[in-house]
């Protein structure tokens, strides 16, 4: 995941290293070797003719049944035809509507956005086909209605990334991956005009000081001319700044002379803008901080952190350690009045420490050693419960290289192996047996396990995740388990076989 200092909507991917590579020829079994199992009260519906690899869903509505899955292909610079189904009874039935999009070639990443206000407002963005475009437009499609209906509108720049405003439903950002320009509709896309120019990365302000007119963005004053076309979505260089679904950014090697920005504030929705902080590597807010990464050292790039806890008015040097280019910081979580920080250790050994701040977001304390952190696909297993506040899941390594998965339930005051489900023990009974819990790096690596820890603020105390209860993670297929108590007591669902 995207390291350095600042939220995102857009996972670029990290460089990988040879070696690095997932492996999948002996962890993955093959579908055909295991047969499927319906139970009571469920329904199954077969989408026939449909080939597309690749699958998203969502819930178009709220409580009323209403579900839209897409289906892309991409292999490289080849894109399959899409298809398009919605279910209005809670996924019994589907009818393709593609034609209500005309057919499109959605993007399988970035494809698909759905409004966190309104579940029933969804953007879908495609490729420009039939040799209408060069490259330099997209077009999009909107619904309102939970894709009753789609509107159709064509851009005069090409999409990179969409940002939906967290307050208001026909607030959008957008990101020119063309030109480097941010554009804002203030009626749910239909609607476009130029917000700021060579543009590297933006938020919307989400603090409880920031109006609802409030954008942050980094804009580079030699206007990305010395170093031509890049970005924080960018793949021309092997330096990316990001964040990603799970809460954390980053940034990647090396650091580009020019990678140095203006931090810049509007309070009415782009018609003016300030300066709050110079020489910036990248930026991330979430609750009530904002943070940015300042070059410290202009000759050996290195760079520390500071924070703010009033919009960038005053800065405060936090206290961390100052890192090389070859290293990273990555914010993994600010949600609860503190930060979990993850500082890169030296020697790209994919592991560093968690650092947890206090309600100041400035002094730093160390909460896990030995942190996973490989360096490609940007991934880590550090994961916030929803269900229940104070309760984090991360994978930490051993010295025999093995990895294991440990829990806080005090915000990362103390750390633990995850407890063994009732009724169940290792193989080889030790103390670090417990319940290895999969997640990012196991999902990269091949393991069958089809998605990471789940768990809901309106379901208090539930989390569900694949497993298995050894002393080490495992490459075999993972049963599925339950705890209804935040994770103090887990139990055994299914099991899956081989």
């Amino acid at each position: 995941m995207r390291r350095e200092e600042g939220p995102r909507e857009k996972s670029p991917g990290r460089r990988k290293r040879a070696g690095d590579r997932p492996d999948r020829s002996d962890t993955r079994c093959d579908n055909n070797d295991y047969t499927e199992q319906v139970r009571d009260g469920t329904t199954k519906f077969t989408f026939h003719n449909e080939t597309n690899l690749s699958v998203s869903m969502t819930w178009a509505g709220e409580n009323n049944g209403v579900l839209l899955v897409l289906t892309t292909d991409e292999w490289g610079p080849f894109v399959g035809p899409t298809m398009l189904w919605r279910s209005a009874d809670y996924g019994k039935t589907f009818q393709n509507i593609s034609k209500k999009i005309n057919n499109a070639y959605i993007k399988k990443d970035n494809g698909m956005y759905k409004s966190l206000l309104d579940p029933a407002r969804v953007l879908l963005v495609s490729y420009m086909t039939g040799g209408e475009t060069d490259g330099s437009f997209s077009r999009i499609y909107v619904t309102t209605d939970g894709g009753e209906t789609f509107d159709g509108i064509t851009l005069n720049f090409n999409v990179d990334t969409i940002q939906f405003h967290p307050k208001n439903k026909d607030y959008l950002l957008a990101h020119s991956q063309n030109d480097h320009s941010l554009y804002l509709s203030q009626d749910f896309g239909r609607n476009w005009h130029v917000v700021h120019n060579y543009v590297a990365d933006f938020k919307w302000g989400t603090a409880s000081y920031d109006t609802d007119s409030t954008i942050y963005l980094t804009y580079d004053p030699k206007h990305m001319s010395e170093a031509g076309s890049y970005g924080p979505y960018s793949s021309s260089l092997n330096s990316y700044d990001y964040f990603d679904d799970y809460g954390t950014w980053g940034l990647e090697f090396p650091k580009p002379e020019s990678y140095n920005y203006d931090l810049l504030k509007s309070t009415d929705l782009g018609k003016n803008f300030v300066v709050v902080a110079e020489h910036v590597y990248s930026f991330g807010q979430q609750g009530q901080f904002l943070y940015v990464s300042i070059e410290l050292n202009e000759n050996n790039f290195t760079r520390v952190m500071h924070v703010s806890r009033n919009g960038g008015d005053t800065w405060e040097l936090a206290q961390l350690p100052s890192i090389t280019p070859d290293r990273f910081y990555s914010i993994l979580d600010m949600s609860e009045g503190m930060v979990f920080m993850h500082v890169d250790d030296e020697g790209d050994t994919g592991t560093g420490t968690i650092y947890t701040s206090g309600a100041d977001g400035i002094i730093f304390s160390v909460s896990l050693t030995s942190h996973l952190y490989p360096n490609f696909e940007s991934v880590t297993d550090f994961y916030k419960v929803k269900s229940l506040r104070g309760v984090y899941l991360a994978s930490q390594i051993r010295n025999d290289k093995s990895i294991r998965t440990m829990i806080t339930y005090d915000r990362g005051g103390v750390w633990q192996p995850v407890p063994t489900p009732a009724g169940m023990s290792c193989e080889k009974p030790s103390d670090q047996c417990g319940l290895q819990i999969h997640n990012q790096y196991s999902r990269v690596k091949g393991i069958n396990a089809p998605m990471g820890p789940l768990s809901e603020p309106n379901a208090v105390g539930l989390i569900l995740v694949h497993g298995h209860v050894s002393d080490a993670l495992q490459t075999t297929n993972p049963d599925v388990y339950i705890s209804d108590d935040g994770g103090y007591n887990w139990f055994k669902v299914t099991q899956r076989d081989s």
